[in-house]
């Protein structure tokens, strides 16, 4: 929370600054009623979890790292990444009152960094991890700067135009992303891997191939996170996991392919969203490294971030998933609790889990056909 307003010394933004302690650092911020583009520098204290997650993983790469900022606004990531992870850090913002507060900032908490401020897209330079956090859609973005990396390297992307994502603005998901949304009870996991395939698309342009290591959709934003290595066969590869997500409106059945399927068993036709990643959202790998280097990090409530990486983990690998109530109503059933629907369907032998994308729903191997199966002998 903010400490009582005070006056900056001026030779920065010039405005009422409050003071933030996220992390381990503190920044001035510039007092604002609403937060929207239009601030004069932007920070978002509601983005602190989409921070503490990226610090945690950059946490598990080797240190001393060379990290691109890309849209630093105050800084406090950028700071954050040197002082907590241990890498060296160019904070780059193409408003010039941001780059100086940057700096500010740098010095207020004794932190070396490299403050910027130029167009991101017109950035020159080789680094290890790319972080690009705007303001809505990351679009204009993703394909420009894959000539900054190395032969391999990380690249992680928010993206807050969730209703364009999840099919609310149709037209804007074609025009943005090229590809079809699909407006469903799962329209956030459908977004997110729209986003994903967005970026595989953009890296394989580059011979580039992606692999996702951690990707998730939290309080009305979406973040990818993918490690990417050069070469054709790798792009090759990463193209192979676009494909389509069939859905039937009549009947409620869904499913996923490689070409898209036309027609639903209950002989009414699908709807398509495509192309999307189909693949994993994340790496068990890197997901557990970031449990065992939880304890040792600036995360805020750890107990939460060990629940939220433990749910990633655990997630079932099919791309979508179904919610509890939604499923009752389909099938004509009295809503049950959760872990009494899973156990249901293990019992079967199918394999199911819980989500993230829903408190109240799971994913699960099993077909509309097999539920009814399930739930309803």
């Amino acid at each position: 929370m903010p400490v009582p307003p005070q006056r900056f010394d001026g030779s920065c933004v010039g405005a009422i600054m409050y003071e933030f302690t996220e992390g381990s650092v503190t920044i001035d911020v510039p007092e604002y009623e609403i937060q929207t583009s239009r601030n004069e520098v932007f920070y978002n204290p509601v983005m602190e979890f989409n921070r503490n997650v990226s610090i945690l993983l950059t946490r598990c790469l080797p240190p001393e790292r060379d990290i691109l900022c890309g849209m630093a606004g105050t800084g406090v990531r950028a700071l954050r990444y040197v002082r907590e992870a241990g890498h060296h850090v160019d904070a780059n913002d193409i408003n010039p009152l941001a780059a100086r507060l940057i700096s500010s900032n740098a010095e207020k908490n004794d932190i070396n960094i490299t403050a910027m401020n130029k167009d991101l897209n017109l950035i020159d330079g080789k680094y290890d991890v790319v972080d690009v956090d705007p303001f809505g859609s990351p679009v204009r973005y993703v394909h420009p700067i894959m000539r900054l990396f190395k032969k391999e390297g990380y690249l992680f992307v928010t993206a807050t135009d969730t209703a364009a994502l999840c099919g609310s603005f149709k037209n804007a998901c074609v025009r943005k992303y090229g590809a079809l949304p699909l407006k469903t009870a799962y329209c956030h996991e459908v977004g997110l891997r729209i986003l994903l395939g967005y970026v595989a698309r953009c890296a394989a342009s580059w011979n580039y191939g992606v692999t996702p290591i951690m990707s998730f959709y939290k309080d009305h934003y979406m973040r990818v996170h993918v490690y990417i290595r050069r070469g054709k066969r790798r792009a090759d590869e990463s193209m192979r996991h676009l494909g389509y997500i069939n859905h039937c409106f009549s009947c409620s059945h869904r499913s996923h392919s490689h070409t898209p399927e036309c027609t639903c068993a209950c002989g009414n036709t699908f709807n398509h969203a495509n192309p999307v990643w189909t693949g994993k959202l994340c790496s068990e790998t890197m997901l557990d490294e970031m449990l065992q280097e939880v304890q040792q990090a600036h995360v805020g409530d750890k107990e939460a971030m060990i629940r939220f990486i433990t749910l990633l983990r655990d997630e079932v690998s099919i791309p979508y998933h179904w919610d509890s109530h939604e499923m009752a109503s389909i099938l004509r059933l009295p809503a049950a609790p959760l872990e009494t629907i899973l156990s249901k369907i293990r019992d079967a032998g199918h394999a199911c889990s819980r989500t993230h994308f829903s408190p109240t729903s799971f994913k699960t191997d099993a077909t509309l056909a097999d539920l009814a199966s399930i739930f309803t002998d």
